[in-house]
């Protein structure tokens, strides 16, 4: 029967990479209910400060996420459209994912962009910061994931 947990918690860990970078699957979320998995069912136990360091992280790198995406646009010199646009983007992208996820804030804060300045350059520019923002999304969650895997084959 561990055997079983083990390989389910291995799928888990396989699946929370997969959502690091299509978030209809949320991949730091899995990856958490992965190694709880494994804590509670088998002989395996992590300590209780990784336990509550990893569920912290988790709060932060989902905030985060989202964060990044909008501060991009901001940083680029996006104002208050191109940032709502981020936003419809996000939501909007995840019904065609996982196309949708990357393309929608990437458009939502184009148009944005040109209804607040009318100016195309400075709209891909924009949107530009919305794509750096995914990615640094991407990469903290990988970070996370790896992470967990790494905590999780230490104890076993």
């Amino acid at each position: 029967m561990e055997t079983l947990i083990i390989f389910i918690s291995i799928i888990l860990f396989v699946i929370s990479i997969i959502g690091c970078i299509n978030p209809i699957l949320p991949g730091p979320p899995i990856a958490f209910l992965s190694m709880i998995t494994l804590h509670f069912f088998t002989r395996y136990s992590y300590e209780l400060n990784i336990i509550i360091l990893l569920a912290i992280f988790l709060v932060f790198i989902t905030l985060l996420d989202y964060w990044m995406q909008i501060k991009g646009v901001k940083y680029f010199g996006g104002g208050k459209y191109a940032q709502k646009g981020v936003l419809l983007g996000i939501i909007l992208g995840l019904f065609f994912s996982p196309i949708g996820i990357i393309v929608g804030p990437l458009f939502g804060s184009f148009l944005g962009a040109r209804l607040e300045k009318n100016d195309f350059k400075n709209s891909l520019k924009i949107s530009l910061g919305a794509m750096i923002g995914f990615f640094g999304g991407v990469i903290a969650k990988i970070v996370y994931v790896f992470f967990a895997i790494y905590q999780s084959i230490l104890i076993i």
